[in-house]
């Protein structure tokens, strides 16, 4: 496993990359183990992210292929497609991406996207509870400013 620490406005993120695949995107504290453990060498499924996350950043955002080999469940996987129909600058509610996958659970759509392996390029901060920003499993304060960053709130 390849493992990098990249410094964005929202704090650092740990980017991994397993067999070629970029395999995570999120905070460091969710996976200090692979820092110690995994390779810091270069690897183009990270230089990738670090490309994506840059033009996102700097408000030129573009789709990101998410990897076919993405270690998800397959309701996982359905949520997280749904998530890639949001368009930037856009959000909805848990009920109505619910609606979108088929799914009245918002507690499992919740966990769903607490365990959102792409932070940022599967955007799950773009989903609001019906009286609220909802929860971010990268806190609050970085939902808001995400949410800013994007012109949707």
């Amino acid at each position: 496993m390849n493992v990098s620490l990249y410094d964005t406005p929202i704090g650092p993120l740990l980017i991994a990359s397993k067999d070629g695949e970029l395999s995570f995107v999120g905070s460091p504290s969710a996976h200090l183990d692979w820092l110690n453990e995994g390779t810091r060498q270069r690897d183009p499924a990270i230089d990738s992210a670090i490309a994506w996350l840059d033009a996102y950043f700097a408000g030129h955002p573009y789709s990101f292929p998410i990897p076919d080999g993405l270690d998800v469940t397959p309701f996982q996987r359905r949520v997280y497609w749904a998530l890639l129909a949001i368009p930037y600058g856009s959000t909805i509610t848990y009920s109505e991406l619910g609606k979108m996958i088929g799914c009245r659970g918002a507690r499992a759509i919740g966990h769903a996207l607490h365990d959102n392996p792409l932070l940022l390029m599967i955007p799950c901060h773009r989903v609001l509870a019906k009286n609220g920003l909802g929860g971010y499993a990268a806190g609050i304060d970085n939902k808001r400013y995400l949410l800013h960053h994007e012109g949707s709130l």
